[in-house]
């Protein structure tokens, strides 16, 4: 668009030319020669620029010395000055508004002192070089503008593109993160199922082995052992229904957690006898996630505890009175070493207790040896 209004004015000047000769003295063929020269070289800057991006300064070179030349042959001619007004375009958007200004200011005080001789430095020429020289600062700054919005939008259209790439990043790491958090889901429902229900069908396996024993031999404790299946798979489903309910969560008024403590005492004496001395010190209401970790915690040591200790007591201690809070279990079984038990994969119950401690934010400290029993503690880091 901008090349087509400036081949205007270029034509303008062409026709002005033509024109004059039918009411003044006719223009010098070598002006309309040098015209004609300035228009070729016009036409082909474009195609000549994109080829050889040096050219822009030698077509600006030669441009201004035709107007020059054109405005020495005929300095009485006023309309020639129009031809600045397009190289002041060019000028000022190919190089800059200093580099375009310095030129144009050159250009005009070359052509001055001929252009007022030729008006007899009257006030007329004054006034037709003022106004010129101001109609090419005018035009040089619309070309600044020009320039400015160009490179305004193309540096909008780079950060639009680097915003696009910047949302594909965070789209492909959200994805990442939606992955991790189902992996950590699944990891943690594995602890949830290995602490829950496998330990629970592990004692029911137990009762059906010991009915089997003792059916040909005491009916009573056959019927004891029965009932004791019976009461172990009910506590089978609400274990179930306990990670169902996890999966929906409701807005319901939880219990303590040193309640639910002495709940899981009372079902561990009825399911296999084992003894537990459980001292809950405060009643600090604890997040959702730290209660079910802590709970899961006690829950797997006591496992582990009527599993491998070899005794049928333990001691549990929990801290909730005072910062930071912690909490204690300690059996005086037979005990274990604990690099050769880290270094089981079998031993899924540690592994999980030291991965819900650190997801909790609590440190876990486990302190065993042949013989000499097990203590677990951890403490609430703030």
């Amino acid at each position: 668009m901008r090349q087509a209004v400036l081949f205007l004015l270029y034509i303008a000047v062409v026709i002005r030319a033509i024109a004059f000769n039918f009411y003044d003295d006719p223009v010098p063929p070598l002006a309309y020669v040098l015209l004609a020269i300035f228009g070729l070289f016009f036409l082909t800057q474009p195609y000549l620029t994109r080829r050889f991006p040096r050219y822009t300064g030698f077509y600006l070179g030669i441009q201004f010395a035709l107007v020059i030349a054109a405005q020495l042959i005929i300095p009485d001619i006023d309309f020639l000055l129009s031809l600045y007004f397009v190289l002041s375009f060019q000028a000022v958007f190919y190089f800059g508004r200093r580099v375009g200004f310095t030129v144009i200011a050159i250009a005009l005080l070359i052509i001055f002192f001929p252009l007022m001789a030729g008006w007899e430095w009257q006030v007329e020429g004054w006034a037709v070089f003022l106004l010129d020289l101001a109609a090419c600062f005018l035009v040089g700054n619309y070309a600044h503008l020009i320039l400015t919005a160009a490179r305004a939008s193309q540096s909008n259209q780079q950060m639009s593109l680097e915003l696009q790439q910047a949302n594909i990043k965070l789209q492909d790491l959200a994805a990442q993160r939606e992955e991790l958090a189902v992996l950590q889901e699944r990891g943690r429902m594995a602890r949830e199922l290995h602490d829950s229900v496998t330990q629970t069908i592990f004692s029911m396996n137990l009762a059906v082995q010991s009915a089997r024993m003792l059916v040909e031999k005491d009916l009573a404790q056959v019927t004891i052992q029965l009932d004791r299946l019976q009461e172990l798979a009910r506590s089978a489903v609400g274990e179930i229904q306990v990670l169902l309910s996890q999966l929906r969560p409701q807005p319901t008024a939880a219990p303590g957690l040193g309640e639910t403590l002495q709940d899981l005492v009372r079902q561990r004496q009825l399911q296999d006898g084992l003894q537990v001395d459980l001292q809950v010190t405060g009643d600090r209401q604890l997040s959702e996630v730290t209660h079910q970790g802590l709970y899961r915690i006690v829950q797997e040591a006591l496992n582990n505890v009527a599993k491998h200790a070899g005794t049928n007591q333990a001691f549990v201690r929990l801290n909730l009175e005072t910062r930071p809070a912690w909490l204690e279990i300690v059996d005086h079984g037979c005990g274990f070493s604990l690099p050769e038990a880290s270094a089981e994969p079998s031993h899924l119950g540690l592994a999980g207790m030291s991965g819900r401690a650190n997801e909790l934010g609590w440190k876990l400290q486990i302190e065993s040896h042949p013989g000499q029993g097990t203590r677990i503690y951890l403490e609430e880091m703030i």
